[in-house]
């Protein structure tokens, strides 16, 4: 795989790659690749984060619709709302809520007045 066709498959993420990958495909070694291409270790670094942020954020939008469903199905149950009963209802480790804000907030909305505002 050439040098662009890397940079192209990172940006559009259709690939998981990692940074030793990349350099190991290109007969380099991670330090070397940095040290003899610092323009393409940068533009490869940005890519990289580039898709751990696309990634995280697919995830939390996912989870988030998980939330939203398994709360809406407790209150249609006339069930108590909770951290811990909807991660339950939605299949979600508790932890997960507790570290995310976008998660935590969307909780705080559904046990502090039944319906996300906004």
């Amino acid at each position: 795989m050439q040098t662009a066709q890397f940079v192209d498959t990172l940006r559009s993420g259709s690939d998981d790659l990692t940074f030793g990958e990349i350099a190991q495909q290109m007969e380099l070694s991670p330090e070397n690749l940095r040290k003899l291409f610092p323009e393409l270790h940068a533009l490869i670094r940005e890519a990289l984060e580039n898709r751990r942020v696309r990634l995280k954020t697919l995830r939390t939008q996912q989870q988030c619709a998980q939330i939203d469903e398994a709360a809406a199905r407790l209150v249609a149950n006339g069930s108590r709302l909770n951290f811990a009963a909807i991660f339950r209802e939605a299949g979600l480790n508790i932890s997960r809520g507790q570290c995310d804000p976008a998660i935590h907030d969307l909780l705080q909305q559904w046990i502090g007045g039944f319906a996300p505002h906004g």
